[in-house]
């Protein structure tokens, strides 16, 4: 009858208004009726397809990655004859996306997208379904979370302290989900400290050693080992500690305070320079020893004649640290201090 769906029930034409995909698979056919005969001939039977408009079955989702990292965007969806096209808004506006270097699989339900970088975070991405009915559909928005790997944007210093004193080395690095490690090696190979004894803030930007360096801890080297969420973890530049001393000596039975400046430290090249406390009116003797405590050279200055200054060449020292040993007998000086040689 003309009832629900159906129109024009007793004419040659039937029509089927807001079908939906439960009608699909229902057979139709039509009876002709001869009055004069009162015969009934039907038709061939016709079966109904009825295709369901694109729809979306998988929520969209944010995906987090490192940088450089291949991700992958996925989509799924129901429908007759479907399509697929990925759009990125990078603030303009959504674009279609073709395949190329940076995308992979625009117009399937799997978008690739490689080497992907922090500064794609504020990219949106959608996925358009078509089909063989309209309207097409189109997902929620996809978003990336890039995490940077670890940069380190201030390197630790070599320090220059006198037997006694504390130092601080003091880093500043970028990325995510930050962890520090800071190791020392005393002549045995790198190893981690911890937060025991003179040292402080081993996992931490900033290390503190001492107070009461000891003049044996002079060419002690560090480091500190940074880790991320994202690879590859790195190390800082390794740094120096200098640790110098000035004592009470006695001379025939006098008895002075010695204390000199060694600069530049660390020196790269060219004359160290030595600034002691007082003019020094005698002949200055300089012996040079490597980290090993071995003689490398050795300089007999003669009465100064620049008041409290005296240069030593380290053009042909090789890198590392030294021991400069001074005495000057005549002006009863007895002095120790560390540089180190770039």
């Amino acid at each position: 009858s003309n009832t629900g769906i159906y129109t024009g029930v007793n004419s040659s034409t039937l029509v089927l208004t807001g079908v939906t995909t439960a009608q699909s698979g229902n057979t139709y056919r039509c009876a002709l009726v001869d009055l004069s005969c009162s015969g009934v001939v039907p038709t061939n039977n016709a079966t109904l397809t009825v295709n369901p408009a694109p729809a979306i079955t998988k929520k969209a989702d944010t995906v987090s990655g490192c940088t450089g990292n291949t991700l992958l965007f996925a989509t799924v969806a129901s429908g007759s004859g479907l399509t697929y096209q990925w759009q990125v808004n990078t603030g303009s506006g959504y674009t279609d996306l073709t395949n190329g270097t940076l995308y992979d699989g625009a117009s399937t339900n799997e978008l690739t997208l490689y080497n992907v970088s922090t500064s794609m975070n504020t990219n949106s991405y959608v996925c358009v379904v078509s089909g063989v009915c309209n309207p097409p559909a189109t997902t929620n928005v996809y978003k990336l979370d890039i995490k940077p790997s670890p940069v380190i944007t201030v390197q630790p210093e070599t320090q220059s302290k006198y037997v006694g004193d504390s130092v601080t080395f003091s880093i500043t690095a970028l990325g995510a989900g930050l962890t520090y490690q800071w190791q020392e090696n005393s002549g045995m190979g790198f190893v981690n400290l911890l937060d025991v004894g003179m040292y402080k803030g081993t996992k931490t930007a900033q290390l503190k050693v001492g107070p009461a360096l000891t003049f044996n801890m002079g060419g002690y080297l560090y480091r500190c080992l940074i880790t991320g969420t994202c690879a590859p973890a790195i190390y800082t530049k390794v740094d120096t500690l200098v640790v110098k001393k000035s004592f009470n000596t006695s001379v025939s039975g006098v008895a002075t305070m010695n204390k000199m400046v060694v600069y530049p430290n660390p020196v790269t090249e060219g004359s160290l320079t030595i600034m002691f406390a007082e003019m020094m009116k005698g002949n200055t003797h300089i012996d040079v020893l490597d980290k090993m405590g071995r003689l490398v050279q050795t300089v007999d200055v003669p009465a100064l004649t620049q008041g409290k200054y005296a240069t030593l060449d380290v053009n042909a020292l090789p890198s590392g640290v030294y021991t400069i040993r001074i005495a000057n007998e005549t002006d009863n000086f007895r002095s120790v201090a560390q540089f180190v040689k770039q």
